[in-house]
């Protein structure tokens, strides 16, 4: 399953990305990306296969597994 990321403004642009879900809860979610984010960085989760979003999410903890891979952990800042 996929989720989409919109990862705020960058540089005056709506940056959107889509990250590979492994784990969804109504506090938040585990979830690979392609693009570096750090803890703190707030963002719209979107996840694919369940109606549920998370209208505003902070990084809690982001982990570099490769070059281009990272393995971020979402906290919903409000219900699922």
């Amino acid at each position: 399953m996929y989720s989409v990321l919109d990862l705020g403004c960058k540089n005056d642009q709506n940056v959107q990305d889509v990250g590979i879900t492994l784990n969804v809860s109504p506090s938040g979610a585990c979830l690979y990306v392609f693009r570096e984010v750090s803890p703190g960085d707030r963002l719209t989760f979107k996840n694919s296969v369940f109606e549920e979003s998370c209208a505003d999410a902070v990084v809690r903890w982001a982990n570099k597994v490769s070059s281009k891979i990272y393995k971020i952990g979402l906290m919903c800042m409000n219900d699922m």
